[in-house]
């Protein structure tokens, strides 16, 4: 018998995090109980609703609020304060909140009597059950419930939390990464399919070989791949050399100002 937290969930807002992370969890947590999702984004919605015999559309985000036990707002940053104000919450729901930029503190005092808020940062492989998840404040029945959606990790500070934010903030540099070396591939005479098919599964395969590596581990992982004169201190010394691991650190320093700000918060360390 699954003796899991097995909650009413309600969403509004339907992009396409919010679209991958309902496809994890039905999928890889099994989330099979009521889920209603907003019309917001009317082909996402009716995409889900199509798929999934337990999704159900609502035109009303009130109706959603009612009926949920957890609700999650996966709207955009400039939209979630308007749309949260127009809503009455119970004091026995809680709150997943997908959205940048706005502190538990504040997304409390927005929808109160509901005390129960959490932040979540899935990534678009959370709809293969791939992927981070960060938490913040911890919880151990939410972990439980997202658990098969990815890699949860506990955040006991908003701060920490916001590096995570900050670190996703790399997701199109690793994209466009792939893309460069698949394209220089591909100009030496090999067909586009096996430039890509090679260049993704092998930054795949390095990545799944990074996620089994401790935290000390890690940090040597470029060395260990390094032979005097070899291919790799080829390329890895001249970008050492042109600093651009270090402008990587400082463009993470600048996106984590800015979320920050948002926030209305100062990292002491920063």
């Amino acid at each position: 018998m699954d003796s899991r937290w097995l909650p009413r969930i309600g969403v509004i807002g339907t992009g396409a995090i919010a679209e991958a992370l309902l496809i994890g969890m039905i999928e890889h947590s099994r989330c099979a109980g009521p889920i209603r999702v907003s019309l917001r984004n009317e082909q996402r919605s009716s995409r889900l609703a199509d798929r999934f015999e337990n999704v159900v559309i609502d035109r009303s985000n009130q109706a959603i609020v009612d009926q949920a036990d957890l609700i999650i707002i996966a709207v955009l940053p400039d939209q979630a304060a308007a749309v949260l104000n127009d809503l009455t919450f119970r004091d026995d729901q809680t709150l997943i909140n997908l959205v940048t930029g706005i502190s538990v503190a504040e997304l409390r005092k927005i929808v109160s009597p509901l005390s129960r808020v959490h932040r979540l940062i899935p990534l678009p492989p959370v709809e293969f059950g791939l992927g981070p998840l960060p938490l913040f404040p911890p919880s151990e029945d939410i972990a439980s419930l997202f658990s098969g959606c990815g890699k949860i990790i506990q955040v006991d500070d908003e701060s920490a939390f916001t590096s995570f934010a900050a670190a996703s903030g790399l997701m199109a540099t690793h994209h466009r990464l792939t893309a460069t070396v698949t394209k220089w591939v591909a100009r030496r005479g090999v067909t586009a399919e096996n430039a890509a098919a090679y260049t993704s599964h092998m930054f795949h395969a390095l990545t799944h070989l990074e996620a089994r590596a401790s935290a000390d581990a890690l940090q040597g992982l470029a060395r260990e791949c390094v032979t005097k004169g070899g291919l790799n201190e080829m390329a890895l010394d001249q970008l050492e050399e042109l600093q651009w691991f270090d402008q990587v650190a400082e463009r993470l320093d600048r996106i984590a100002e800015r979320l920050e700000k948002m926030l209305g918060t100062a990292n002491p360390s920063s």
